[in-house]
């Protein structure tokens, strides 16, 4: 295993109704390769309540900042070796 640095970004994503939108972090990793986008997201019902007092674009945005500045690791494991 080997640490590798985490990033993060603010992405916009599809909501269920076709014509909505919310925003959502976007967590990257160097060295992981998928085929899906790692996306952290609040469920809605907490969305809505967060939304209330806070702009939930601003929120990701901070959290994301953090995330960069604090140049997060996690150990990347070889693909069944955990």
């Amino acid at each position: 295993m080997s640490l590798r640095t985490v990033s993060a970004e603010v992405i916009s994503c599809p909501g269920r109704l076709g014509d909505a939108h919310f925003s959502a972090l976007q967590i990257n990793i160097d060295g992981f390769n998928s085929p899906y986008v790692l996306t952290l997201a609040m469920p809605a019902i907490g969305y809505r309540a967060v939304n209330e007092r806070v702009d939930t674009g601003d929120l990701y945005k901070a959290l994301a900042k953090a995330i960069n500045l604090g140049k997060v690791q996690v150990e990347l494991a070889e693909r069944g070796a955990r």
